[in-house]
Parts: C-alpha cells; sequence; structure tokens
C-alpha cells in the first residue's frame, strides 16, 4: 500500500500534469478552432480533439475531488470550451452555469470572458435573446478593464457573434470601434476582421455608402500588411467595388472592379471566379438603377461557371442564372 507522502506526491504529479500539460494543450487546441471565426465552419472535431476532452473530464474529477476550487474553476471553463468547439452544447452550457454565477457576483475584465463564452454557446443553439443578455453582462464588464487590449478584444467578440445570429443593427458599431481599438493596437489582422463584417452587416441593412467607408478601412488595413495575400487583397476590393455600384459612385466602382479583377487574376482562375461571383451579385442587386446591370451579371455567372472547376462556385453561379430567368 502507498504510504500518505507517496499519496501525495501521486496528487501534487497529477495537479502538476493538469497545469503544465493537460490545460495548456486544450487552450491551445480550442483557441486555434475558436480563431478567425472558424468555428461554425467546423463540421466536428477529430480524435485528438476527443482525447482533450476525456483529459479535461479526468481533471475536473481530480480537482473537484481534491476540493482545489481555483484548479476546478480553471478546468471547468477549458472544458466548457472544448464542449463549444465540439458543438456539445448542453455540456458547455452545464459546466459554465456556476462560472456564470460567479461571474455576475464578482463582475469585472475577467468575467468577460465567461460571458462571453456563454453568448457564443447560446448563439450556436439559436437562442438569441440569451445570447444577448450574455453580451449585454460581457461589455458591461469589459468596460471596468483599463486594458485596451481587452475591451477591443471583448468588442470584437461580441461584434462576431451579433454578427453571427444576424443582428446587423447592433454589430455594426459594434464591429468599428472594435476596429478603430485594433487598429491602435496594430493588431492588423483583427482590425480588418471587424472592417470586413461591419462593412457586411451595412451591405445587408441596405447601406452600400457606409459598408464602403468600413470596407475601405479594411482595405487600407489589409495593405498595410505585408503578409497578406495577392487573393485576399482582390477580395477586398470586390467589396468596395460591390458597395460603390450600389451606392451610385460609378467611376470609383470601376476603379476597384479593375483592381479586384487584376489582383484576382493574378491569384489564380478560382480567385478570379470569385471575385466575378461578387461583382455578378452586385450587379444583380443594382438591378434597374444601373444601366445594362442584369446583363453584366449575367455575363459574369456565365464567366464563373466558364473558369472555375469547384463545384460550390459553379453551382452558385448556375443558381443565380436560373433565379434571373424566372
Amino acid at each position: 500500500m502507498p504510504t500518505a507522502a507517496e499519496k501525495e506526491a501521486a496528487k501534487a504529479n497529477e495537479k502538476k500534469k493538469i497545469e503544465e500539460d493537460t490545460l495548456p494543450k486544450a487552450r491551445a487546441a480550442c483557441d486555434a478552432l475558436l480563431g478567425g471565426g472558424g468555428l461554425h465552419a467546423n463540421q466536428g472535431v477529430g480524435r485528438e480533439f476527443e482525447d482533450i476532452i476525456e483529459a479535461l473530464e479526468d481533471a475536473i474529477v481530480f480537482a473537484i475531488g481534491e476540493e482545489d476550487a481555483e484548479l476546478s474553476r480553471e478546468v471547468r471553463l477549458t472544458l466548457s470550451k472544448a464542449y463549444l468547439c465540439a458543438r456539445r452544447l448542453d455540456e458547455c452550457v452545464h459546466y459554465l452555469t456556476p462560472e456564470l454565477e460567479h461571474a455576475r457576483r464578482e463582475g469585472g475584465e475577467e468575467s468577460a470572458s465567461v460571458h462571453l463564452l456563454a453568448a457564443r454557446a447560446r448563439s450556436l443553439k439559436g437562442e438569441k435573446e440569451q445570447c444577448r443578455k450574455e453580451l449585454t453582462a460581457a461589455l458591461d464588464c469589459a468596460s471596468e478593464s483599463t486594458s485596451e487590449s481587452k475591451q477591443g478584444e471583448s468588442l470584437l467578440e461580441a461584434g462576431l457573434i451579433l454578427h453571427d445570429i444576424g443582428d446587423w443593427e447592433k454589430c455594426a458599431p459594434i464591429l468599428s470601434t472594435a476596429g478603430e481599438a485594433m487598429e491602435k493596437l496594430d493588431r492588423k489582422v483583427d482590425a480588418s476582421r471587424a472592417y470586413n463584417r461591419a462593412g457586411s452587416a451595412l451591405f445587408r441593412l441596405g447601406r452600400p455608402d457606409q459598408a464602403a467607408r468600413c470596407w475601405l478601412r479594411e482595405l487600407k488595413t489589409l495593405e498595410s500588411d505585408e503578409s497578406v495575400t495577392t487573393s485576399i487583397l482582390a477580395q477586398a476590393h470586390g467589396n468596395v467595388a460591390s458597395a460603390f455600384l450600389l451606392a451610385g459612385d460609378q467611376s470609383t466602382f470601376n476603379l476597384h472592379k479593375g483592381q479586384a479583377l487584376g489582383k484576382a487574376r493574378e491569384a489564380g482562375a478560382e480567385d478570379e471566379a470569385r471575385v466575378l461571383l461578387q461583382l455578378g451579385n452586385a450587379y444583380k442587386l443594382a438591378g434597374e438603377t444601373v444601366d445594362d446591370s442584369l446583363a453584366m451579371a449575367k455575363e459574369c455567372f456565365e464567366k464563373v461557371k466558364s473558369i472555375s472547376k469547384v463545384g460550390v462556385v459553379v453551382d452558385t453561379a448556375t443558381k443565380a442564372l436560373e433565379m434571373m430567368t424566372l
């Protein structure tokens, strides 16, 4: 039988393993899935991620058994995030509940991340009102922070979640503010994401002139980042061109249309097809307000079908043409 000293040593080793291996590995895996808005495109997680969840489940049993409140809280939060990534949403909400109660009592910047995690879970469950309540609580907590970085991150995450649930009116100003905050912090990737989604929301609201301003700021941020590819710049110019077409500024539309197609051709046929889809949709939306717009839309969609080898792109162009003939 192990001695008391040996039992204590085993417990200490297990705690050390959780703190130095299990939690860091799990956080890195979750951040990789959640970063860049990739969660909604994720159709499941692999065996490696399931192993991470199993390790966290063992860790929470250990932490609770040892009555280690601080370790229990860290593991519970990470396990909730892992369940979120795996789309095991009921389990995510279950484990997050005690941490939400703690966050409501304590407030402060640390509680903002808990409310944001709950909001993300609610958004994926389709519970929009609960999602909005969690976002309000998150932004209230973030406002108590003295860190511009923390405030900017909270604004960006809140804005992205609102965009995901289709709350265009609320997300646009939050994302614009987040973009300015990230630009100030020289976090160009985050700034461009914020401006991109803000422009998307305003475009959907039928405000192409305001969308154009957001997308121009995105484009400026992208052009200042040497790591940005020609493909991304082509899409950004395509967005700007679409907004100016619907805003009635034909000359600025032509300028960015030329830039978009030029960079897309430089990047490859599939990039050209995607830009042509953007332009075709813009022409279609413009309708009779722009001369020959429907003819131009058909020309764009037909060219997409002729140059793209990607099924979903060709199908999108085909469906657009079918809708125009109805």
